[in-house]
Protein backbone atom coordinates (compact mmCIF):
# COMPACT_ATOMS: atom_id res chain seq x y z
CA UNK A 1 0.00 0.00 0.00
CA UNK A 2 1.12 3.29 -0.86
CA UNK A 3 0.45 7.05 -0.49
CA UNK A 4 1.94 10.21 -1.55
CA UNK A 5 4.87 8.18 -3.04
CA UNK A 6 5.65 6.56 0.58
CA UNK A 7 5.23 2.83 1.05
CA UNK A 8 3.23 2.84 4.47
CA UNK A 9 3.89 0.23 7.44
CA UNK A 10 2.17 -1.19 9.86
CA UNK A 11 14.14 2.95 20.52
CA UNK A 12 13.24 3.50 24.28
CA UNK A 13 15.38 6.00 24.76
CA UNK A 14 17.10 7.17 28.39
CA UNK A 15 16.04 10.85 28.04
CA UNK A 16 14.10 11.01 31.13
CA UNK A 17 16.92 10.60 33.25
CA UNK A 18 16.99 11.08 37.03
CA UNK A 19 20.58 12.79 37.00
CA UNK A 20 20.71 16.32 35.05
CA UNK A 21 23.79 16.69 32.58
CA UNK A 22 24.78 20.23 31.74
CA UNK A 23 26.84 21.27 28.74
CA UNK A 24 29.97 21.06 31.15
CA UNK A 25 30.28 17.56 30.84
CA UNK A 26 32.75 16.85 27.75
CA UNK A 27 32.17 13.67 25.66
CA UNK A 28 33.98 12.36 22.97
CA UNK A 29 31.81 11.17 19.97
CA UNK A 30 32.24 7.39 19.30
CA UNK A 31 33.46 8.05 15.36
CA UNK A 32 34.69 11.46 15.46
CA UNK A 33 37.61 12.76 17.52
CA UNK A 34 36.45 15.85 19.38
CA UNK A 35 38.45 18.28 17.06
CA UNK A 36 36.43 17.61 13.97
CA UNK A 37 33.50 16.74 14.65
CA UNK A 38 31.98 20.12 14.36
CA UNK A 39 33.08 20.64 10.54
CA UNK A 40 32.30 17.11 9.52
CA UNK A 41 28.75 17.09 11.25
CA UNK A 42 27.80 20.38 10.08
CA UNK A 43 28.47 19.25 6.76
CA UNK A 44 27.23 15.98 7.24
CA UNK A 45 23.59 17.79 8.09
CA UNK A 46 23.53 20.08 5.37
CA UNK A 47 24.05 17.41 2.97
CA UNK A 48 21.50 15.44 4.24
CA UNK A 49 19.33 18.59 4.43
CA UNK A 50 19.15 18.92 0.66
CA UNK A 51 18.79 15.50 0.34
CA UNK A 52 15.56 14.47 -2.04
CA UNK A 53 14.23 11.99 0.26
CA UNK A 54 14.45 14.06 3.34
CA UNK A 55 12.90 17.35 1.59
CA UNK A 56 10.16 14.77 0.04
CA UNK A 57 9.41 13.68 3.63
CA UNK A 58 9.35 16.74 5.07
CA UNK A 59 6.89 18.47 2.73
CA UNK A 60 4.79 15.64 3.46
CA UNK A 61 5.01 16.51 7.25
CA UNK A 62 4.30 19.93 6.42
CA UNK A 63 0.66 18.55 4.42
CA UNK A 64 -0.35 16.76 7.80
CA UNK A 65 0.54 19.67 9.79
CA UNK A 66 -1.60 21.95 7.25
CA UNK A 67 -4.68 19.32 7.46
CA UNK A 68 -4.40 19.77 11.31
CA UNK A 69 -5.50 23.06 10.94
CA UNK A 70 -2.89 24.46 13.75
CA UNK A 71 -0.56 27.33 13.15
CA UNK A 72 3.08 26.15 14.68
CA UNK A 73 5.07 28.57 16.40
CA UNK A 74 7.39 26.40 18.09
CA UNK A 75 9.12 23.20 17.48
CA UNK A 76 10.78 21.15 20.51
CA UNK A 77 12.77 18.29 19.91
CA UNK A 78 13.48 14.94 22.85
CA UNK A 79 15.84 12.00 22.40
CA UNK A 80 17.32 12.73 18.58
CA UNK A 81 20.52 11.00 19.68
CA UNK A 82 24.34 10.95 19.03
CA UNK A 83 23.99 13.01 16.05
CA UNK A 84 27.62 12.77 15.17
CA UNK A 85 27.73 8.74 15.05
CA UNK A 86 24.52 7.50 14.51
CA UNK A 87 23.08 7.72 11.47
CA UNK A 88 18.98 7.42 12.26
CA UNK A 89 19.78 10.08 14.31
CA UNK A 90 21.42 12.30 11.52
CA UNK A 91 18.00 11.31 8.74
CA UNK A 92 15.46 12.40 11.63
CA UNK A 93 16.89 15.44 12.39
CA UNK A 94 18.04 16.81 8.76
CA UNK A 95 14.06 15.78 8.16
CA UNK A 96 13.31 18.16 11.32
CA UNK A 97 15.59 20.69 10.01
CA UNK A 98 13.77 20.63 6.49
CA UNK A 99 10.51 21.06 8.35
CA UNK A 100 11.99 23.97 10.29
CA UNK A 101 12.71 25.62 6.97
CA UNK A 102 9.34 25.15 5.04
CA UNK A 103 7.07 26.21 7.90
CA UNK A 104 9.27 28.84 9.39
CA UNK A 105 8.83 28.38 12.87
CA UNK A 106 9.90 31.32 15.16
CA UNK A 107 11.20 29.41 18.30
CA UNK A 108 13.02 25.38 18.40
CA UNK A 109 14.56 23.81 21.13
CA UNK A 110 16.48 20.53 21.63
CA UNK A 111 17.22 18.64 24.55
CA UNK A 112 18.88 14.92 24.67
CA UNK A 113 21.17 14.55 27.80
CA UNK A 114 23.77 12.23 25.65
CA UNK A 115 24.26 15.35 22.97
CA UNK A 116 27.98 16.49 23.53
CA UNK A 117 29.13 20.44 23.75
CA UNK A 118 30.38 19.89 19.95
CA UNK A 119 27.16 18.42 18.66
CA UNK A 120 25.27 21.52 20.68
CA UNK A 121 27.02 23.70 18.86
CA UNK A 122 26.53 22.38 15.54
CA UNK A 123 22.62 22.11 16.54
CA UNK A 124 22.53 25.48 17.01
CA UNK A 125 23.81 26.83 13.70
CA UNK A 126 21.05 25.40 12.17
CA UNK A 127 18.73 27.27 14.35
CA UNK A 128 18.20 24.49 17.38
CA UNK A 129 18.58 25.89 20.88
CA UNK A 130 19.58 23.69 23.49
CA UNK A 131 17.42 23.84 26.66
CA UNK A 132 20.21 23.08 28.67
CA UNK A 133 18.64 21.00 31.49
CA UNK A 134 16.32 17.78 31.73
CA UNK A 135 13.13 18.99 32.19
CA UNK A 136 12.13 15.46 31.63
CA UNK A 137 10.01 16.15 28.99
CA UNK A 138 7.89 17.76 31.08
CA UNK A 139 7.51 21.53 28.71
CA UNK A 140 4.18 23.36 29.29
CA UNK A 141 3.04 25.28 26.22
CA UNK A 142 1.63 28.69 25.86
CA UNK A 143 1.59 28.45 22.16
CA UNK A 144 0.57 25.92 19.37
CA UNK A 145 4.22 23.58 19.34
CA UNK A 146 5.17 20.42 17.64
CA UNK A 147 6.83 18.17 19.65
CA UNK A 148 9.49 16.21 17.37
CA UNK A 149 10.16 13.09 19.96
CA UNK A 150 10.79 9.63 16.97
CA UNK A 151 11.51 6.50 19.13
CA UNK A 152 11.00 8.08 22.66
CA UNK A 153 10.12 5.56 25.30
CA UNK A 154 6.33 5.77 26.45
CA UNK A 155 7.25 7.48 30.02
CA UNK A 156 8.80 10.26 27.81
CA UNK A 157 5.08 11.03 26.65
CA UNK A 158 3.52 10.74 29.63
CA UNK A 159 5.65 13.52 31.18
CA UNK A 160 4.88 15.12 27.98
CA UNK A 161 1.15 14.82 28.50
CA UNK A 162 1.32 15.38 32.25
CA UNK A 163 2.88 18.84 31.57
CA UNK A 164 -0.12 19.83 29.51
CA UNK A 165 -3.19 18.03 31.25
CA UNK A 166 -5.58 21.04 29.83
CA UNK A 167 -7.95 20.62 26.79
CA UNK A 168 -6.26 24.06 25.78
CA UNK A 169 -2.78 23.23 25.40
CA UNK A 170 -3.16 19.66 24.23
CA UNK A 171 -5.62 21.13 21.39
CA UNK A 172 -2.84 22.87 20.41
CA UNK A 173 -0.04 20.53 20.64
CA UNK A 174 1.11 17.74 17.95
CA UNK A 175 3.29 15.08 18.75
CA UNK A 176 5.40 13.31 15.90
CA UNK A 177 6.68 9.82 17.81
CA UNK A 178 5.89 6.35 18.43
CA UNK A 179 2.42 5.40 17.59
CA UNK A 180 0.49 5.68 20.52
CA UNK A 181 -2.28 2.82 19.47
CA UNK A 182 0.73 0.20 19.52
CA UNK A 183 1.27 0.87 23.27
CA UNK A 184 -2.43 -0.23 23.38
CA UNK A 185 -1.70 -3.46 21.31
CA UNK A 186 1.23 -3.67 23.30
CA UNK A 187 1.05 -3.21 26.94
CA UNK A 188 -2.37 -4.20 29.26
CA UNK A 189 -4.48 -1.49 31.10
CA UNK A 190 -2.44 -2.05 34.25
CA UNK A 191 0.90 -1.48 32.84
CA UNK A 192 -0.75 1.64 31.29
CA UNK A 193 -1.98 2.62 34.32
CA UNK A 194 1.36 2.01 35.82
CA UNK A 195 3.94 3.36 33.76
CA UNK A 196 1.84 5.75 31.41
CA UNK A 197 -1.37 6.99 32.95
CA UNK A 198 -1.59 9.72 31.27
CA UNK A 199 -1.66 8.26 28.06
CA UNK A 200 -3.88 5.75 28.77
CA UNK A 201 -6.61 8.50 29.57
CA UNK A 202 -6.50 10.22 26.91
CA UNK A 203 -6.49 6.80 24.72
CA UNK A 204 -9.97 8.33 23.20
CA UNK A 205 -8.73 11.84 22.98
CA UNK A 206 -6.24 11.76 20.16
CA UNK A 207 -6.24 10.90 16.43
CA UNK A 208 -3.41 9.51 14.76
CA UNK A 209 -1.87 9.30 11.27
CA UNK A 210 0.47 7.05 10.66
CA UNK A 211 3.89 7.94 9.14
CA UNK A 212 5.17 6.18 5.76
CA UNK A 213 8.19 4.59 5.61
CA UNK A 214 11.25 6.35 5.16
CA UNK A 215 13.85 5.56 2.64
CA UNK A 216 15.61 3.28 5.44
CA UNK A 217 12.89 1.64 6.32
CA UNK A 218 14.03 2.01 10.36
CA UNK A 219 14.50 5.64 10.29
CA UNK A 220 9.98 6.60 11.29
CA UNK A 221 8.89 2.86 11.76
CA UNK A 222 5.80 2.46 14.11
CA UNK A 223 5.89 7.03 13.85
CA UNK A 224 2.94 8.77 13.92
CA UNK A 225 1.81 11.93 13.61
CA UNK A 226 -1.03 12.59 16.74
CA UNK A 227 -2.82 15.84 17.68
CA UNK A 228 -5.82 15.90 20.55
CA UNK A 229 -9.05 17.68 18.37
CA UNK A 230 -11.37 19.83 20.88
CA UNK A 231 -14.02 17.55 20.25
CA UNK A 232 -12.69 14.59 20.73
CA UNK A 233 -11.13 15.88 24.28
CA UNK A 234 -15.13 17.60 25.28
CA UNK A 235 -16.38 14.10 24.45
CA UNK A 236 -13.92 12.55 27.74
CA UNK A 237 -15.10 12.18 31.29
CA UNK A 238 -15.04 15.29 32.45
CA UNK A 239 -13.35 14.07 36.02
CA UNK A 240 -10.09 12.70 34.31
CA UNK A 241 -9.02 16.37 34.08
CA UNK A 242 -8.69 16.99 37.93
CA UNK A 243 -6.24 14.11 38.45
CA UNK A 244 -2.98 15.78 37.85
CA UNK A 245 -0.64 13.93 40.14
CA UNK A 246 3.19 13.61 39.40
CA UNK A 247 4.10 10.80 37.37
CA UNK A 248 6.55 8.34 39.56
CA UNK A 249 9.73 7.68 38.30
CA UNK A 250 11.15 4.51 39.21
CA UNK A 251 14.79 5.16 39.69
CA UNK A 252 15.76 1.00 38.79
CA UNK A 253 13.72 2.06 35.70
CA UNK A 254 16.51 1.75 32.81
CA UNK A 255 14.95 4.85 30.97
CA UNK A 256 15.56 6.72 33.66
CA UNK A 257 19.47 6.00 33.84
CA UNK A 258 22.29 7.95 32.10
Amino acid sequence: MEENGFKLVTKGHPLCAKRQVTRSTKHTPLFCSENIVDDNLYKRLATLKSDENCLKYSEYLKSLIDDSGIDIKKVVCYGIGRVSSDLTAQYQLSVLLCLMEIIKVKQALIYDPILTDDEIDVLEKFGLQNIGYNERCRHSIDVSTLFYMPHCSVSMYNNLLYANWKTQQLNQMLIIGNKFSSYFIRMTDKQLFQKSYYLLKIKDGFVETQLPLFIIPNIFNDTALHIFPMDKLQLLDSSIWKEHEEPFIDPNDEEFKI
